[in-house]
């Protein structure tokens, strides 16, 4: 897959994705979830979150 297939496959979806995201932000507690399970000093990769509306 080359890179406007993938530009063009969240773009595709990101409308939607946004708009089933809350707004305030309260989503963090389910990264504080996520952060419980994993292991003292996990290797993490960030890949972005499609609107660009919040970052970690």
């Amino acid at each position: 897959m080359d890179r406007n297939e993938v530009r063009r496959a969240w773009d595709a979806v990101a409308e939607t994705y946004a708009s089933r995201r809350d707004p305030d932000g309260s989503d963090a507690a389910l990264i504080d979830d996520l952060l419980d399970e994993l292991p003292p000093e996990p290797a993490v990769l960030d890949v972005g979150d499609v609107d660009g509306a919040r970052t970690l």
